[in-house]
């Protein structure tokens, strides 16, 4: 007889790992990126090998579904979510690249 099933979120469709940053203690936010037109995006990864190929293999990650992810982006006016992103604009280029208006 084989064992009880194991529970694993990362091979259950529709989870992503999502880039993660320490604010407070045991207090995190979700990293956000932006399009080249500067649009807010939120960012999954399918593999934490994509994360850690995109976004250095010391970042933070957490689990999340991509329902959970849209609701969670949604105040901050986020609508969309930009799933294995194979690059992101650096900050110094991003606020260069923004025009002001």
């Amino acid at each position: 007889m084989d064992g009880p099933a194991v529970y694993r979120p990362e091979i259950v469709r529709g989870f992503l790992y999502v880039p993660i940053r320490a604010c407070a203690k045991g207090i995190v936010t979700i990293r956000a990126g932006r399009l080249p037109s500067g649009e807010r995006v939120g960012l999954g990864f399918t593999s934490s090998g994509k994360l850690a190929a995109v976004l250095g293999s010391e970042q933070s990650w957490i689990l999340v579904h991509i329902q959970a992810l849209h609701q969670l982006l949604a105040p901050c006016g986020i609508r969309m979510v930009q799933v294995d992103a194979t690059a992101l604009i650096p900050p110094r280029q991003r606020q260069a690249s923004i025009p002001a208006g």
